[in-house]
């Protein structure tokens, strides 16, 4: 038999969380007084992976880390009032506690779960026994790119990594006109700059390539720079190669004249290369960036047609 501190029933809790995912915990109360923790060993294996202990924080020393995060006004006490409390990891819990861990009898493989994190993917692919986890620690901080292998697993917009995949990616194609129309400068930023129209594309494109890197990281890009003639600026780069993709838009300069078809026509060979690299791994999007009428008069030059066969060759993929 071993005393815990004050603070010490158990009693399941539950913390709103996005995706469903749901954490339980071992709340602790004040008032309970001293109780025998003869069965803290199966509490804690009850609640299992990733389960959390709460704690009252010292507003001294109240700090994220080494197993612990602060929760303001996120729980109630016995009488309803929302309080501000530590969520602690297992063992951090029994080292601020000062006691011998009572579950150091278990398994390995059960002390070991203990510390990972209890969030479930809850895609409706899973089946409810067989859902996957997030690979991170318990009480992690939110995951970035280095979470785990890239190209493997998603992290969700809540921060946390898991080694399933549900996102089918998507190859965005940025055109991009830089015909000599471009150099006007008669554009207007948010705070009413007046600016030439390219340094407006090039904005737009690196707002564009940013927001993949944050939300989507799975994704892949290629920019076509066109007037007369057509250049692949890069293909195929993940949001992760953001600084290479703004040097290699930076440096875009207007000139020459607007011709759409070749444009579209070049836009087809890039996806079709990067089908032929990964294939069936991503479905495409093209966004298209111009100031100007399209120059194509001849029938040889007509933007509609290009499209068109892009378009098909499209479907017949699949």
């Amino acid at each position: 038999t071993m005393a815990v501190p004050a603070q010490a029933y158990f009693q399941r809790a539950t913390l709103n969380s996005q995706e469903g995912e749901v954490r339980t915990v071992v709340l602790q109360d004040a008032d309970a007084g001293i109780i025998e923790a003869l069965s803290c060993d199966s509490i804690c294996s009850q609640y299992g992976r990733g389960h959390v202990h709460l704690m009252k924080c010292d507003p001294q020393s109240c700090q994220d880390g080494d197993g612990a995060k602060h929760r303001d006004n996120c729980y109630k006490d016995v009488n309803g009032r929302l309080v501000s409390l530590d969520e602690v990891s297992h063992v951090e819990f029994w080292r601020r506690a000062g006691f011998r861990d009572p579950c150091l009898e278990l398994t390995q493989e059960v002390q070991e779960s203990f510390m990972k994190c209890g969030a479930r993917c809850m895609s409706d692919e899973h089946q409810l026994s067989n859902s996957s986890e997030c690979l991170s620690h318990v009480l992690h901080a939110e995951c970035g790119l280095s979470a785990g292998p890239y190209g493997q697993g998603f992290i969700s917009e809540s921060g946390h990594y898991f080694g399933c995949q549900h996102y089918r990616a998507i190859h965005h194609v940025l055109v991009a006109d830089i015909s000599e129309s471009m150099g006007s400068v008669d554009a207007e930023t948010e705070n009413g700059e007046v600016i030439e129209r390219i340094e407006a594309l090039k904005m737009a494109c690196l707002k564009y390539i940013s927001e993949r890197n944050i939300i989507y990281p799975l994704d892949f890009l290629s920019l076509i720079a066109f007037n007369d003639n057509t250049s692949p600026i890069f293909s195929g780069c993940f949001p992760r190669d953001e600084e290479y993709m703004e040097r290699s838009v930076n440096d875009l300069q207007a000139g020459g004249r607007t011709f759409f078809y070749k444009a579209i026509a070049e836009a087809g060979h890039v996806i079709e290369a990067m089908e032929n690299e990964r294939p069936g791994q991503s479905d495409c999007a093209i966004i298209f960036f111009s100031d100007g009428e399209d120059l194509g008069r001849e029938p040889n030059e007509l933007a509609l047609p290009a499209l068109q066969d892009l378009l098909k060759a499209r479907k017949s993929r699949g």
